[in-house]
C-alpha cells in the first residue's frame, strides 16, 4: 500500500512538470497550433524552372502540413492551387478534399521557365472569386510562395495587380525560399511590396531553403487565422493516462490475489486515488478549453472512464463494508447464545446446529468460533462436544 502511495505521489509530480513544459513550450513548435477559422486559401507556386523536383517534392510536404495546420475538409477551410512560371494555371480549384489537393500538386503544367507572380496573383484571386465562399466568417488568402522575383513584369504593373487584390479584401502572404541563384535583396524588395502589411507578419524569409519551409506554418496561421488553437496538456494527458493504467492493474491484482471481503480498506483507498486523478482530469479539461478535437476528446473520454471508475470501486466498496458488518453481527448473536447456553448448563443441539447452520452462511469457521469460546470459559467433560 504504502508503495504504491509514494509511486502516485510520484507520478503526480511529473504530471506537474509535463504540464508546466507544455506551457512554457516554444510557439514555433509546428504541432502546437491549429486553426479552425473556416477560410479559402490559394496557394500561389512557383514552378519555373528553378524548382527541382525534389524541392517540388518538399513544397508538397509543406502542402500537407498546411492541410493539417488549417482543417481543411468540406466544412472547414477550403484550399486551392495555382502554378506559375511563365504563364499561370489553376491546377486545382478551391475545395475541402484534401486527395483532390493532392492530384492537383502532382500535376506538371507546361507553364514555361520564367517568373510570372503578376499572372500567378491575378489567376489565384479569379478562382477566389468564382468559387470562393462568401460571408462574413469568411477570409479569403492567397500564399505566394517563389525562389525568386518577377522577371517578367514591371514593379508597378505588379503592385497594380496586388493592390487590387488587396482591395477586394483578399489578403496576400509571401514565402521566400533562398535557392542557389536567389538574389535575396531583390526577392524581398518585391514580396514586401505585394503582401498585406504589416510586412512583418506578412513575409517569411527561409534562409534553410526549401528544407525549411515548416518552421513558417506556425507564422502563418498566426497571421491568418482569428480562431487560434493551440494544443495544450498533451504530455499530461499520456501520464494521466498511464497513472489510471497502472492503479487498474494493480486494483485487479489485489483482487486476484486477496478474499474480496477483506478488502475494504483498500478498496476504499484507490476509491480516493481516482478521485484525486478525476480532480486533475477536470484541471487538464480546463487547460484545453482552447485545444483541437483530439485533446478535447480524451479529456472528456477520461473524465467518464473515471468518474464510472470512482462509482464502480465505491459500491463495490459499500458492498463488501455492508457484507462484513453483517458476518460480525451474526458472529456475536452465535456468541450470545453459546454463552447463555453454557450459563445454563444444558446442552442445545438444536442452537448447535443452528449454529453450524449459520457457519455455512458466514465466514467465520466452526471450529475457530468454538476455540473463541473455548478460551473465554472453561467447559466440563460433558460440554466437549460442542
Amino acid at each position: 500500500m504504502k508503495r504504491s502511495i509514494k509511486f502516485s505521489l510520484l507520478l503526480l509530480v511529473l504530471l506537474f512538470s509535463f504540464t508546466i513544459a507544455d506551457d512554457t513550450e516554444e510557439k514555433e513548435e509546428t504541432t502546437s497550433v491549429y486553426c479552425e477559422t473556416p477560410v479559402d486559401i490559394m496557394l500561389v507556386l512557383d514552378h519555373s524552372g528553378s524548382i527541382l523536383d525534389s524541392q517540388w517534392d518538399k513544397i508538397s510536404d509543406f502542402v500537407d502540413e498546411l492541410m493539417n495546420k488549417f482543417k481543411v475538409d468540406y466544412l472547414g477551410a477550403h484550399m486551392g492551387i495555382t502554378q506559375f512560371a511563365t504563364q499561370a494555371e489553376t491546377t486545382m480549384c478551391l475545395t475541402g478534399s484534401r486527395c483532390a489537393i493532392d492530384m492537383g500538386m502532382e500535376e506538371k503544367p507546361d507553364i514555361g521557365f520564367t517568373t510570372n507572380m503578376k499572372e500567378a496573383l491575378e489567376v489565384g484571386q479569379q478562382e477566389i472569386e468564382d468559387n470562393g465562399r462568401t460571408g462574413e466568417t469568411n477570409h479569403h488568402i492567397i500564399i505566394l510562395l517563389t525562389d525568386g522575383h518577377d522577371n517578367v513584369n514591371t514593379g508597378s504593373e505588379l503592385m497594380e495587380a496586388a493592390n487590387k487584390i488587396k482591395k477586394a479584401g483578399t489578403s496576400i502572404y509571401c514565402i521566400g525560399v533562398q535557392n542557389e541563384d536567389t538574389d535575396k535583396d531583390q526577392m524581398m524588395a518585391t514580396l514586401n511590396a505585394i503582401s498585406t502589411d504589416p510586412t512583418e507578419d506578412y513575409v517569411e524569409y527561409v534562409e534553410k531553403g526549401f528544407d525549411g519551409l515548416k518552421t513558417t506554418l506556425g507564422k502563418i496561421v498566426d497571421s491568418e487565422c482569428s480562431e487560434i488553437v493551440r494544443t495544450k496538456c498533451s504530455s499530461a494527458l499520456i501520464l494521466l493516462t498511464l497513472l489510471v493504467l497502472f492503479h487498474l492493474y494493480h486494483l485487479i491484482a489485489i483482487y486476484k490475489e486477496k478474499p474480496l471481503a477483506k478488502n475494504v480498506a483498500t478498496y476504499s483507498h484507490y476509491t480516493l486515488i481516482l478521485f484525486i486523478f478525476l480532480i486533475f482530469c477536470f484541471a487538464c479539461a480546463l487547460a484545453n478549453s482552447d485545444s483541437g478535437k483530439l485533446e478535447k476528446s480524451l479529456c472528456t473520454a477520461m473524465i467518464v472512464f473515471l468518474s464510472f471508475s470512482i462509482v464502480a470501486v465505491a459500491v463495490v466498496t459499500f458492498f463488501l463494508w455492508k457484507n462484513r458488518k453483517q458476518n460480525v453481527e451474526k458472529t456475536l448473536g452465535i456468541s450470545k447464545a453459546g454463552l447463555s447456553t453454557l450459563e445454563h448448563g444444558g446442552q442445545t443441539p438444536s442452537g448447535m446446529n443452528a449454529f453450524r447452520t449459520e457457519e455455512t452462511k458466514t465466514n467465520v469457521g466452526y471450529s475457530e468460533l468454538k476455540e473463541h469460546l473455548d478460551g473465554q470459559f472453561m467447559y466440563g467433560d460433558e460440554n466437549e462436544d460442542v
